[in-house]
């Protein structure tokens, strides 16, 4: 049964979340590498929560159509730019989404960083 939930996000905007997503990835695999190959103590491996969340949150809004940040001040996006206030009926169905894009992101960083220290 397909939702009609439509987010508060424009294509472009998907595209830039995803696009930090896939920023976020480099930059943590990138620092799991250099950790590794500088023999970093395993403690170090927590800092990988910041770029794994950063990843995570990309993609999750890209997924979700949904904007953290704007979505938190009662915003969407706009075509061609700049933001407008929610309508009072999506306001709801937006903070569902943002609770959700957060929690998932937050719990999937974790456990990647998690799972970096048995690495």
């Amino acid at each position: 049964m397909a939702s009609d939930y439509a987010g508060n996000l424009v294509p472009a905007g998907i595209r830039r979340r995803r696009v930090g997503g896939y920023v976020g990835l480099v930059v943590a695999i990138g620092l799991f590498a250099v950790l590794l190959l500088t023999g970093a103590s395993r403690t170090w491996r927590i800092v990988l929560f910041i770029p794994l969340m950063i990843s995570a949150i990309g993609f999750f809004q890209a997924r979700e159509k949904t904007c953290v940040a704007l979505g938190i001040a009662g915003q969407r996006e706009m075509e061609g730019g700049g933001t407008c206030p929610l309508q009072q009926d999506e306001r709801a169905a937006v903070s569902a989404h943002v609770t959700r894009v957060f929690a998932e992101s937050f719990v999937v960083a974790a456990l990647v960083t998690a799972l970096a220290f048995v690495v």
